[in-house]
């Protein structure tokens, strides 16, 4: 998975500071990460990219024609749809940090402390996006149903219609593929092709063209996608084995 990154600062210099050391610290802990600038509110705001982002850094004082730090984070909110990505706010002023707390950030980083205070930022988004709800909750047949996680081997998508398998039931639900890969890939799920997304935890095998889960069935590994599943593959298994 690579994590998405908003950053929203008018001024040069910092704004490429803020996108080497936001990278340096993710790659540090061994996740990949995709940094977007902005010199613009208005531009974020209109960035195709803007529901995928998984966090925003937000300075607080823009330019007088650019909108502020804290009502650019409730627009974001306002028009993303399903996970709304965490907001980190960045600034001088330390006397917002109250009013800031409204849009509920996850973190506040004062530009005078930026070195010390960035790594425990970037940590909280990790953590933040790998915080494991316990279910799904999909509509089929104009019920609700509530599944485990844990119970879900993989996900199928055909057209508009989702398959997701468990190991007694296959639940037919329709919603959009992007939107589970999008919540389900910071749980440690792989997307492994275009059409498949799957939990970690079934996986007995992985080559660069199969998987093979642990009830025997074999899924396709897209050949543009193999290399990155591969490696995340591997690094979920440290992660959570606690391999060297």
């Amino acid at each position: 998975m690579i994590y998405k990154i908003a950053v929203c600062e008018d001024e040069a210099e910092i704004r490429v500071l803020l996108r080497e050391s936001i990278c340096k610290c993710f790659k540090a802990r061994g996740i990949r990460a995709e940094i977007f600038c902005f010199a613009h509110s208005e531009d974020l705001l209109d960035a195709r990219e803007l529901s995928d982002f998984h966090a925003c850094f937000l300075d607080i004082a823009m330019e007088e024609d650019s909108l502020d730090g804290i009502t650019l984070a409730h627009k974001i909110r306002g028009r993303t749809s399903g996970r709304e990505p965490v907001i980190i706010f960045i600034s001088n002023r330390e006397d917002m940090v109250y009013e800031s707390l409204k849009e509920q950030p996850l973190r506040f980083i004062r530009k005078s402390r930026f070195r010390e205070e960035i790594g425990e930022a970037v940590d909280a988004v990790i953590e933040k996006m790998q915080t494991v709800p316990e279910s799904l909750t999909i509509q089929r047949n104009g019920r609700f149903i509530s599944l485990r996680l844990s119970d879900i081997f993989y996900i199928e998508s055909q057209n508009r219609m989702q398959l997701i398998v468990t190991e007694r039931e296959t639940y037919e639900t329709y919603s959009r593929f992007r939107d589970f890969c999008k919540r389900l890939e910071p749980m440690d799920y792989l997307q492994i092709h275009r059409s498949y997304l799957v939990n970690w935890k079934y996986i007995r095998s992985l080559d660069a063209r199969e998987v093979i889960l642990t009830n025997g069935i074999r899924l396709p590994v897209s050949r543009s996608l193999s290399a990155g599943v591969r490696e995340r593959y591997h690094q979920i298994l440290a992660r959570n084995l606690r391999l060297p």
